[in-house]
Formats: C-alpha cells, structure tokens, sequence
C-alpha cells in the first residue's frame, strides 16, 4: 500500500468528516478537562506554601512515590555513596553527629 493510500482510508466512509469532528471535539474536551485538573493541582501546594511548607520537597515525595521503588532506592544510595565520597556533611554539625553515631 503506497502511502498516500494509507493516508486515505477514511476516503472509504462516508460519514468520515462527522468522525472526524467527533475525535477532534472529544481531544478539546480532554484538553479543557487536563486545564481543570491541572489547576486543581496547583491549590494544594499554593495552600501548602501558605501554610509554610517547602512544596519543592513536597514535589519530590510526589514523584518518588510514583517512580518504582527499586529505582528509588538505587538513586538514594547513589546519592548517599557521593556524597560520602565528597565528604559534603563531614564539617557540619548533622555530619558530626552522623559520623559518631556509626562509631
């Protein structure tokens, strides 16, 4: 099948421009309905910043909770192994009391 054929199959029903309609006006309502919702989103954490807590924290539960768990994990202790290996907290306060806690 050429490909301007396969492009031209609704050429074979004859009520295609309705169909076609139809799809397009169903893709606007979902658009319109993802606007909604995507404001919805926005109230909790507008309440939340309100209320004082750190929403890009929040932001980060929120996706690990979605991620797989495995992969998660694999990055925390990527990160925990780095910054070990930088030594980041070792001259802070929270790194000292880390540091005596495993001794």
């Amino acid at each position: 099948m050429a490909k301007d054929e396969k492009n031209r199959n609704y050429n074979d029903n004859n009520n295609w421009p309705k169909e076609l309609a139809g799809l397009i006006a169903t893709v606007e309502d979902i658009d319109q309905q993802i606007g909604v919702l995507k404001e919805a989103r926005r109230q909790p954490f507008k309440k939340a910043k309100d209320l004082g807590f750190h929403v890009p924290a929040m932001r980060q539960i929120i996706k690990e909770r979605q991620e797989e768990p495995d992969l998660v994990a694999n990055r925390l202790a990527a990160l925990e192994d780095y910054r070990e290996a930088l030594a980041d907290l070792a001259d802070t306060p929270l790194g000292q009391a880390a540091i005596h806690a495993v001794e």
